[in-house]
């Protein structure tokens, strides 16, 4: 269905039978309105029919005047139409912040930030697995496997002494507890598996 009617106006443009046959199609729909004179960049004298807008505001449930060319007054349109927009039911859990399946999601921060290390030195073939999602009470248990198609990335990932793996859980773990808001204990292992694409 429709929340919110946005009508955007001209007011370069005389009102004629286009705009009134729209505005009454509108004016006694039992939805929030909203009119939307553009060109407030414009001089006032380059704006004949400004006024003529303006006489329907009675109709409507907000009138705001802007320029989309210039993109100003663009914010309090928009926060108008959040507040005029109805609530609707949770699509997913309140903590995840897209409806991406949690898995997918978290498998996806952990990659992003093996990319962000070592940018081209790795092959955008890599993937993450995630093994495991344990919710605790006071916090959530990740296990999550690095795949390789190679050893020599799986050397590189891991490090030397295990500081590029343990900086990539570092930096993963502190994404995902800004995200969840939870403390979050991760576990990251590096496996080569030549096959993981087949699995897809």
């Amino acid at each position: 269905g429709i929340d919110v009617i946005l009508y955007v106006v001209d007011p370069t443009r005389e009102i004629g039978e286009e705009e009134r046959a729209t505005y009454g199609m509108i004016r006694h729909l039992n939805i929030p309105k909203i009119l939307v004179i553009n060109k407030s960049d414009l001089p006032e004298d380059e704006k004949p029919y400004l006024e003529d807008y303006k006489a329907w505001a009675e109709e409507f449930n907000a009138i705001f005047e802007l320029s989309a060319l210039r993109d100003r007054h663009i914010q309090p349109l928009k926060e108008k139409v959040i507040e005029l927009l109805p609530v609707g039911e949770d699509l997913y859990p309140e903590w995840q912040l897209t409806n991406m399946d949690k898995e997918f999601w978290i498998a996806e921060i952990i990659r992003e930030k093996i990319f962000s290390i070592f940018d081209k030195e790795v092959p955008y073939s890599i993937t993450v697995e995630v093994a495991k999602v344990e919710e605790k009470p006071d916090m959530t248990v990740i296990e999550a496997n690095i795949l390789t198609d190679q050893t020599r990335y799986k050397k590189m990932i891991i490090g030397s002494k295990g500081l590029k793996i343990k900086e990539i859980g570092q930096m993963a773990r502190k994404e995902l507890e800004q995200a969840i808001g939870k403390k979050i204990f991760l576990d990251l292992n590096v496996e080569v598996d030549s096959h993981w694409v087949e699995r897809l």
